[in-house]
């Protein structure tokens, strides 16, 4: 489940979104929230006038929301009658350890990385060249929300599989740097970054 915060011609708006491949293609209005659904199955919700229900000035991808802004909304959501929202335990974003860099067969400017997620390897394709094998990177899984609202996908490119994508400290809204992956200490592989 992920949170993304946006302003749109005026409107506060809190976007729910249970899976970011399932396109909705039924609502049910309650309130100032929307129930979306694809079929029968709840894929997310609409917080409409979301300044009303809570006050802040987080804008975009809500990493690793509390404990309390998840109350807040439940609170909402049983007021209306509808299924409430789970805890989140998962942030997408994951301390990865790297394992082997090979160049990449039909694009020299980019490396292929290994990387040990602690429960298996996972591959991503990256231009960043800052780091090296037994460095411990940030890395965005398949399925997660970057900060600017799009998902990250795995797949194929150029007859080369791809799982994760490298992090840099702008991607993390931690900097300005873009050029460099972000490397950490202190993490095990598999440690979700944003929950440690």
């Amino acid at each position: 489940m992920e949170l993304f915060h946006n302003c749109i011609h005026g409107e506060d708006i809190l976007f729910v979104i249970f899976d970011p491949d399932a396109i909705p293609d039924k609502t049910e209005k309650k309130g100032d929230v929307y129930a979306l659904y694809k079929g029968e199955e709840l894929v997310g919700y609409n917080f409409f006038s979301f300044h009303d229900l809570v006050k802040t000035k987080e804008k975009g991808l809500i990493v690793s929301p509390n404990d309390k802004l998840i109350d807040v909304l439940n609170f909402r959501l049983g007021y209306l009658g509808l299924p409430l929202l789970p805890y989140v335990r998962n942030s997408y974003f994951k301390a990865a350890k790297v394992v082997d860099i090979k160049d990449h067969p039909s694009n020299g400017r980019t490396k292929v990385v290994t990387l040990n997620l602690g429960d298996g390897n996972v591959a991503a394709v990256t231009k960043y060249a800052n780091f090296g094998i037994g460095d411990m990177l940030v890395v965005l899984i398949d399925k997660g929300f970057r900060f600017n609202g799009t998902v990250f996908h795995g797949g194929i490119e150029k007859g080369i599989r791809f799982d994760a994508e490298i992090c840099s400290a702008s991607d993390l809204r931690l900097g300005d740097e873009s050029n460099a992956a972000f490397v950490i200490d202190g993490y095990e592989p598999g440690d979700d970054f944003f929950l440690k």
